[in-house]
Order: C-alpha cells, then structure tokens, then sequence
C-alpha cells in the first residue's frame, strides 16, 4: 500500500482501483479468463500495492470470480450436445499439470526480480492476444461465429498418445504462469481450447472452472509467504465473486440475442488485448526502475521466511 497518503486520497485511491477492478471483471466473466495482467497494473499504479502484494490481491480476485463462474456454469449444458458445458474430462487431463506448476510459479515469483517479472508477463501476455484474436478471426471468417454453426465446426478434441501428453505438458506452463504473475492461467488455456476447436461457451466454462482450481493453488502459496493484504484480500475476493456473477447472467443473455458465440471469443481477445498493454507498460515501468539501480538489479528474493 502507499505511505504517507492523507485518508481522504486513500479512499480516493481505493474507489479508483475498485472501478477499474470490477470493468475488468465484467469483462473477464464472459471469456473464461481471470484478467489478472489487468489487474495487477491497477494495484501498483493505481492502488499503490507493491507488486509483490499485487500480485497475491489478483490472485484472490480471480479466485472469487472463477467460483462464481464456477457456480453460473455448473447447471449450463452444452449448446450442441447433450452433456454438461463443462468439460470435466478436459480438466482431468489438464488441470493436474497446471496445480503443480502453479505451486512452482507461486515459489519464482518471491525469487525472481520485479522488472524480470514484469518483461515475462509482458511477452506471455502479447503471444497470447496475438493467438486469441487469430483465433476471433477464424471464428469470424467461419460463419461469424453464428450460434447455428455445426458441430463440425466445434467438435470435441480428438485424444491420441502425443496429444495426451503435450497438452497436459503445455498446461503445466499456465500454472507456472499463473503462480508466477498473479493471473489465473486462462491466458493459456484459453486460447489453446480455442485453437483446438473447442466450442466457445465450453471453452469460456472449462478454463473458468480450472482457473477455481490454479488460483487457489497459487493462493495458497502467496498466503504461507504472508504476502496478502487481509483486508483488501477479503474485499476483492467478495467482489470478484459478485461482478463476475453478474457478468456472467449479462454475457448468457448478450449471446443468446445475437445469436452468436463469436461475442465470447471477443472478448476473450479484447481482454488479451488489454492485458497485453498494462503489462507492458509496467514492464517499462518496472525497467526504468530497476536501471535507476543497477547494483539491485538482479536482486533475488528469498523463499525462506527467516531470511
């Protein structure tokens, strides 16, 4: 938190992070992805949050929004086929790997640099915009993503021996990923259901409910570290849960009206898109800083408590 700020401009400062949370949020909820590269530049900058605690504030934020998603999900069934909208055997396969390199991510982000940190989630944050909005414009070009399409066009994943070992292999990233930079691990997997041609609401429903699992991973790790404001954590956590639900019911009715699933995969993008940008600026912010003081540059951080 910022020292040395008056009550009247911390309340100011806090009313301010809390309405960039929540757009963020209700952006997130329909694309299945925690917004957590959003989030993070929102605390430092605007919130005035060391990174370190940024990065564990946005980790709790979008634990309360996956279990809100979680909760909207559970009773959808799938658009085409008759089985749940959750794909409980992608997760099976998937989420495993992501826990564990959760669990890694949460131990090098006490290690790692803050500029390091910041330039990694920058660079992530571009290679996944850049596919999820390939992935928009393939589902534009293939019939503007009309909820009429066939199942064809969004069958499920055909499993085989390799692709049952690189994709779990590939998800072990996002969890390093999430644990590493605060985010929920949906910057990752989501794009990656999409390129694998996973129907879009089962792709938004899936990731969500795997990002409940990450998060929670990687809380855990923040909170053995002591690195959660309690206070703001709580706060953000019942206000994750609340907006997400509520963008959740908006989005749910937004496709139904249009009549196509394309809305999902924008703002799936958007967000990437957005994301992309904060990260990078805090990249540079984070640079600037660190070439200010050379001799702290490659100060590593420590796991051990007592250090």
């Amino acid at each position: 938190m910022a020292l040395g700020l008056g009550a009247r401009a911390r309340v100011t400062l806090d009313l301010a992070t809390l309405l960039l949370t929540i757009i963020t949020l209700f952006i997130a909820a329909g694309g299945g992805i925690g917004g957590g590269a959003v989030f993070i530049v929102c605390y430092v900058f605007v919130g005035g949050f060391t990174p370190a605690q940024a990065v564990a504030l946005s980790n709790i934020t979008i634990l309360g929004g996956s279990l809100a998603n979680f909760i909207a999900n559970s009773s959808r069934r799938h658009p085409m086929l008759d089985r749940p909208l959750i794909d409980w055997d992608l997760i099976l396969v998937m989420e495993p790997t992501t826990m564990l390199g959760a669990l890694l991510g949460g131990y090098l982000n006490k290690l790692f640099p803050v500029w390091l940190t910041s330039c990694l989630l920058a660079a992530r944050s571009a290679a996944a915009a850049a596919g999820s909005q390939a992935a928009a414009a393939a589902a534009a070009a293939a019939g503007n993503g009309s909820s009429s399409s066939s199942s064809v066009a969004f069958g499920g994943i055909h499993w085989t021996p390799r692709n049952s070992l690189l994709y779990p292999a590939l998800c072990s990233t996002a969890g390093v990923v999430a644990g590493l930079f605060g985010v929920g691990g949906g910057i990752v997997k989501g794009p990656l259901m999409l390129e694998l041609g996973v129907c879009p609401e089962v792709a938004a429903a899936t990731s969500a409910t795997m990002i409940a699992f990450t998060a929670g991973s990687a809380a855990v790790v923040y909170v053995n570290f002591g690195g959660v404001v309690h206070d703001y954590a709580l706060a953000l956590l019942a206000v994750g849960f609340v907006i997400t639900l509520l963008g959740q019911l908006v989005t749910i009715r937004l496709v139904k009206a249009l009549g196509r699933r394309s809305v999902i995969i924008f703002m799936m993008g958007g967000l990437m898109v957005l994301a992309s940008g904060a990260a990078g600026y805090q990249s540079v912010v984070s640079v600037a800083a660190a070439l200010h003081d050379p001799r702290g540059m490659w100060a590593w951080g420590s796991v051990c408590k007592h250090h």
